[in-house]
């Protein structure tokens, strides 16, 4: 599962929430509004939320299970593989693993991702590069004694 923000805020209002005619969303109007007072708001990362104590087990935010773009964060159908793994992680949204993009990620900063070639320092593009036992190597050095070790 993703990384979450958890955000507890305490709203002092004259009305009872309790008796159905004030919502969640009245009271936080009328605390910016100054007819309800906020004396507290915090918000806080949460790693792995399912591990919270206030976290309900919703899948709201999709199951544990799913993989996420890095880039854009949206949940990524296994089935349709409608995603790209690259040979490096490009966040934290699947801390850990190797890089997921979904197709239109993808496709938008294939052309602007790059990496720096071991065989002569210049940078590459990222789709282009080959990933040789933990180096990245361009093209441009990309030879017929590397292509045989593959």
């Amino acid at each position: 599962m993703k990384k979450l923000y958890k955000t507890t805020i305490v709203i002092w209002s004259e009305y009872d929430p309790a008796t159905g005619n004030v919502d969640l969303d009245d009271l936080a109007r009328d605390a910016c509004d100054g007819e309800s007072y906020c004396s507290r708001m915090e918000s806080v990362a949460v790693e792995n939320p399912k591990d919270d104590e206030d976290w309900d087990g919703t899948e709201f935010f999709g199951t544990e299970d799913e993989i996420y773009c890095d880039h854009c964060g949206e949940p990524l159908e296994d089935e349709g593989n409608n995603y790209s793994e690259l040979p490096f992680d490009v966040s934290s949204a699947n801390k850990g693993e190797s890089g997921v993009l979904c197709d239109d990620c993808n496709e938008r900063l294939s052309k602007q991702l790059t990496v720096c070639c071991v065989g002569c320092g210049k940078d590459v593009p990222a789709d282009e590069a080959h990933l040789h036992q933990g180096d990245y190597w361009g093209e441009c050095c990309w030879d017929e004694r590397l292509k045989s070790t593959e």
